[in-house]
This record gives C-alpha cells, structure tokens and sequence, in this order.
C-alpha cells in the first residue's frame, strides 16, 4: 500500500521475513536479558535495594525472605523485565519494518508519534506509581498498625506488590494514546465512545477489581451479586447459607420443600395431561379408521358386482 513498495510480496517471503524478524527480536531479549542478570548477579544493580526505597521509611528493620529461592526469583524477574526495556528499541524497529508497507502514508505520519508518546506515557506512569502513589499507599496502610504487632513484610510480596502497582500505572497512561491513534485512524468514532461510556466504566471497574491486591470479601463485595429468591433459584438451591428472599427475610429448609414439591407436583400434571392429550387423539382417529374400512369395503363389493 506504501508508495515505496509497490510490488507484493509473496506469501512465502512474508513469512520468511516474519521469521527472520522474530530471529532478530529473540536474539535481542536474549542479550537484553542475559546483560540484565549477568548486572544484577554482580550487585552492580541492587534491584532489591532500589526497589524497597519506598517502604523503608515505615520498617524498623529489614525485609525478611521465607524461601532461599525467593532472591533468585526476584533477580531472574527483575532480568527479565529489564531485558525487554533494553530490548524494546528493536523489538519496535522489527515491528515497524514489518508492518510499515502495508501502512498509507498518512497512516505512518499517526502511528510513528502514537509510539513514542506511549512509551513515554508509560515510563511517566511507571514513574508516578513509584515515586507518590506507592510511598501515599503503604503509608495508608501502615497506618492500621498498633504496637500489639510488628509488620515484617516478606520480598516477594513486596515486589509483587510494587510492581503490580507501576505496571497498572503504566498502562493506564496509555489509553489516551490508544485512544486518539484509534480514533485517527477511523477505527473508533467519538459517537461510539459517547455511546459505550458505560460499558467502559463497568469493564475499568472489572479490571480495578483483578488488578488491585487482596482477595478478601471487602475487595470483592462490590462485584458480587446476591440471589434474590425468585422461585427458580429456590427449587434449586441446595446451600446452607440464608437466601435473601424477594420480601427480605430469609429462606428456610421448608420453603426449599414446598416449592420443590409444587415443582413435581407441576411436572406430573403437566405429564398427565399430556396423556390425555394423546388418548384422545388416539380415540378419536380409531371411529375414522373404522369408517374408512366400510368405505373400501364397500367399493370392493361395488366394483365385484
């Protein structure tokens, strides 16, 4: 589509291509990688250090480790996630070179800003979180504790934690980027977005749901439904816990008896009737059964004769 290539590939050098692109982007994460470790095993880079300046303020001593391969798995995941930072500019020059010529040139005129701006966007999100949302947070939560108990926070924890919270940062700010390249590139319209703005909110308070920490009932209180005793779910229902019923008082085991028998009951006039239904049917086309064996008795005889 590009005025620079006007000729199309073929399908089997597209995927020569794709594959010599994916060589090149493996090769660079190998190497991002392997310098990201061979960095952090040498103490060069304390990612541990760095990474708990933010609760340091609120311990009075160190973090505390459970496992002897916690330190391991945090090396290796801090390695990796460097790796792909010192990666990114070739992993994005791969993907531009393959995807460009199939791009207008207005289209490259969007896109090439839209990438830059997101992956500033995001080192700004990951930036905030670090520096003021996660020191404002864990200060909130320090706050609960009394001198009847010591908060010892193990490493692997907090930097699930910690990073949880950048990452989430991070690609929030990149939904105005998402947004304004969808939109100039004619794939969203801003009728679409006035139309499904609910829709957004529900699904920005599905996602805070999964990606904020803790999985106790005060987390999940706000997205779970109660059922409301509608005569469906009372025939079915076989739970110990009270039911909330339609007038608000709650089911007992007799109510769960009643309806279920109502239910049979329900069902058996239901198969009784269709058998009556089919007996009289059955009853009144045996009458036309006989008279239609007269009538070609009787022709029979008619013609005999």
């Amino acid at each position: 589509m590009s005025g620079s290539n006007s000729t199309e590939m073929p399908f089997l050098e597209h995927l020569e291509e794709l594959r010599w692109r994916l060589f090149r982007v493996a090769l660079a994460l190998a190497v991002g990688i392997g310098g990201s470790f061979a960095l952090i095993f040498s103490k060069q880079i304390d990612v541990v250090s760095i990474l708990s300046q933010p609760i340091q303020p609120f311990l009075k001593g160190p973090l505390i480790v459970t496992h002897p391969g916690d330190l391991f798995d945090i090396a290796m995941d801090a390695a990796i996630t460097l790796g792909i930072i010192f990666a990114s500019p070739v992993i994005a020059w791969q993907i531009w070179g393959f995807l460009s010529p199939a791009l207008y040139t207005h289209e490259k005129k969007v896109v090439i800003p839209a990438l830059v701006g997101a992956a500033v966007l995001f080192l700004m999100g990951m930036a905030l979180a670090f520096q003021y949302v996660v020191p404002v947070t864990l200060g909130f939560f320090m706050s609960f504790q009394s001198d009847a108990v010591q908060v010892m926070p193990t490493v692997d924890k907090y930097m699930g934690f910690i990073m949880s919270m950048c990452l989430a940062f991070g690609a929030v700010f990149e939904l105005p980027v998402v947004i304004a390249l969808l939109t100039a590139l004619g794939i969203v319209q801003p009728a679409f977005l006035a139309k499904f703005r609910r829709h957004a909110v529900v699904g920005c308070l599905i996602a805070a749901a999964f990606i904020t920490p803790g999985s106790d009932p005060t987390h999940w209180s706000c997205s779970r439904s109660r059922c409301t005793g509608c005569t469906r779910c009372r025939s079915r229902c076989r739970s110990s816990s009270p039911v909330v019923a339609s007038a608000g008082s709650p089911l007992r085991a007799s109510d769960f008896t009643r309806n279920r028998s109502r239910l049979v009951a329900r069902r058996a006039g239901d198969a009784r009737g269709a058998a009556s239904a089919r007996e009289r049917r059955g009853g009144a086309a045996a009458p036309d059964a006989a008279h239609a064996g007269t009538r070609k008795a009787r022709s029979r005889q008619t013609r005999a004769g």
